[in-house]
């Protein structure tokens, strides 16, 4: 992907990071914590490298072909370094990226509601957001991470 003259290079590194985060599930499949938690660390570094490049920091556009935005892209990907961490007998570290997620979405969220859009795409986006920012904040509290 990284050669790839078709795709700009925003795409490329979307489905980069998206990619890697499938090769950490893989790794992890596999039972290689170490190799999953660095590949996973990763798409998370790919994503926020996106959003610190370009203009539209929040970009809700569809990162992926199952028409997930980046935000849920990017929450996924630190979802699975915090279930990584877990594994990892780190749960302070867990519990960190777990509330990253949460911050991400939960901004995401505010910008979509006060960007004054009130189109059919705001709605969905924001509809398909708010259980990832549930689930995001359930595993950030400490006492409930472990037991989800």
């Amino acid at each position: 992907l990284s050669t790839s003259s078709d795709l700009d290079q925003r795409l490329r590194n979307v489905k980069m990071a998206i990619v890697m985060r499938d090769i950490a599930d893989l790794h992890q499949a596999q039972g290689d914590l170490q190799a999953a938690l660095k590949h996973a660390k990763g798409s998370v570094e790919l994503f926020r490298d996106l959003r610190s490049s370009f203009s539209d920091a929040m970009d809700t556009d569809n990162a992926s072909d199952d028409g997930r935005s980046n935000v849920e892209e990017e929450a996924s990907s630190l979802h699975l370094v915090g279930s990584l961490q877990h594994e990892l007998c780190e749960p302070l570290k867990a519990q960190r990226a777990f509330a990253e997620s949460a911050r991400l979405v939960h901004t995401a969220l505010n910008t979509l509601t006060t960007s004054g859009s009130n189109s059919v795409d705001t709605t969905k986006l924001a509809a398909t957001l708010v259980p990832t920012l549930e689930v995001s904040t359930l595993l950030s509290a400490s006492s409930c991470a472990a037991v989800a």
